[in-house]
């Protein structure tokens, strides 16, 4: 009964509003890899494309009822907030490592567990949504604290359900029915609050999900105003962006979101079964998925956690899965000292190394952001007025222009026994490019 009536309004608004969605939704720029859950052979953990037809609700390890939420650690480890009143902890392969968690109101038991977050020290944090709080383990599930009972007052709610910390290890909760953010440190000391019910700058209308970039800037899904507001640490507004709607930048009850490295903002569209992908001013960069069961398809997607590598986890609720997705990387000839062989490298030196990007009549490589390249860990050399030190020449003869650019030696993550250096970077709108050549590294 208990989940009859937590999902009925979902499962209400999905069949009004499903005839309406777009079935074309999907995007190249990310590529499915896989997924992980209970398919109909039996079979728990990866499932790489083609493997096995999809989940179904189970409570055996490696299996979910309902995947409300998703996070990932500093060692790639996922954990997966369940409806079904516990957390489970898998490898980035999706390989089953331990679990914890039943129904209940004690210590380390839950009620519709909806929001999950870990700290730099790896510790887990969950949303204890009808439980009115919030519960911090170590990286095992051992309980360490908890805090929170229902109420309106400070460090009270009315349903925790979306939970996000920054690197200070501050705690940031939002209180549905309260509409607004509470802030703790991370041992549940109040700090601050912000929001009230409405529609204009800093009020929200049930907000959901929250996420925090680089810079410590607080990024909340303001579900039923149909929008993402951004605020600084301590709740002054930002900006804001979103409609309601199934276009671009458009929402239609969002739930989970997620900041990558470079401060890209992800939001899981529950109802218009999608991810979107935003810059940090919410510019729309892309989407991808449609509703249904295949690979790159949801079925209410509610979590979404980006790791280290830029690979997106997404929670697929009604699906019992976890699917995770990569940006292709467009492979990009590079030549290393351009003209000389072998490719001499002094780990030593204080100076740079030019590097060459090819154009070919696939790729300008006069498209590639010049700030995003490294080679080898180095960063391309900056000049006295700040810009990059980057030429577009014809570098190897063949009428396309190239980039040649020059990398900071003394940043290369090089060792001795090193015969290959890679070359990472992005193009100006964001895909991401990798070449390799070889190296000789020789001592001072």
């Amino acid at each position: 009964m208990k989940k009859l009536i937590s999902c009925f309004i979902s499962v209400a608004m999905f069949l009004v509003f499903s005839l309406a969605l777009s079935t074309s939704a999907h995007s190249q720029d990310y590529e499915f890899l896989g997924w992980w859950g209970l398919d109909n052979l039996g079979f728990t953990g990866w499932h790489e494309p083609g493997t096995g037809t999809w989940g179904i609700p189970g409570s055996g390890n490696g299996q979910f009822d309902g995947t409300r939420d998703v996070t990932i650690d500093s060692e790639g480890n996922v954990y997966v907030a369940e409806y079904g009143d516990r957390i489970q902890k898998f490898d980035s392969n999706g390989n089953f490592i331990t679990k914890w968690g039943t129904y209940g109101t004690g210590d380390g038991q839950f009620k519709e567990p909806r929001g999950i977050a870990v700290d730099s020290f790896d510790n887990v944090y969950v949303a204890d949504s009808v439980n009115w709080r919030v519960q911090k383990f170590d990286s095992e599930g051992n309980f360490i604290t908890k805090w929170g009972e229902f109420g309106t007052g400070d460090g009270q709610f009315y349903l925790s359900v979306g939970i996000a910390i920054d690197s200070d290890d501050k705690v940031y909760v939002i209180d549905i029915w309260n509409h607004r953010i509470q802030k703790f440190d991370s041992e549940g000391n109040f700090i601050t609050k912000w929001g009230s019910l409405g529609s204009g700058d800093g009020q929200f209308y049930r907000p959901r999900g929250v996420a925090v970039d680089s810079f410590d800037n607080v990024y909340v899904l303001d579900s039923e105003n149909w929008r993402v507001q951004k605020f600084d640490p301590e709740g002054n507004f930002i900006t804001k962006w979103g409609t309601y709607g199934t276009g671009d930048g458009q929402f239609y009850l969002s739930i989970g979101i997620a900041i990558d490295s470079d401060d890209k903002v992800y939001v899981a569209g529950q109802l218009n079964h999608r991810i979107q992908k935003f810059d940090s001013n919410g510019t729309f960069i892309t989407k991808w998925g449609e509703f249904g069961t295949g690979d790159g398809q949801f079925d209410n997607p509610v979590g979404v956690a980006i790791s280290s590598e830029g690979n997106v986890y997404v929670a697929d609720f009604y699906n019992n899965r976890v699917q995770m997705f990569a940006i292709p990387y467009i492979d990009v000839t590079i030549d290393i000292k351009p003209g000389s062989y072998p490719n001499s490298i002094n780990l030593g030196s204080n100076g740079n190394v030019p590097v060459a990007i090819f154009s070919t009549e696939d790729f300008d490589a006069t498209t590639v952001d010049p700030l995003t390249i490294t080679l080898a860990g180095a960063e391309v050399r900056i000049r006295g007025k700040g810009d990059s030190s980057r030429y577009y020449q014809d570098v190897d003869g063949d009428g396309l222009l190239d980039v040649l650019v020059h990398v900071d030696t003394r940043t290369f993550t090089l060792s001795a026994t090193d015969t290959i250096a890679i070359l990472e970077g992005e193009t100006f709108d964001g895909q991401k490019i990798r070449g390799e050549d070889t190296v000789r590294i020789v001592q001072e």
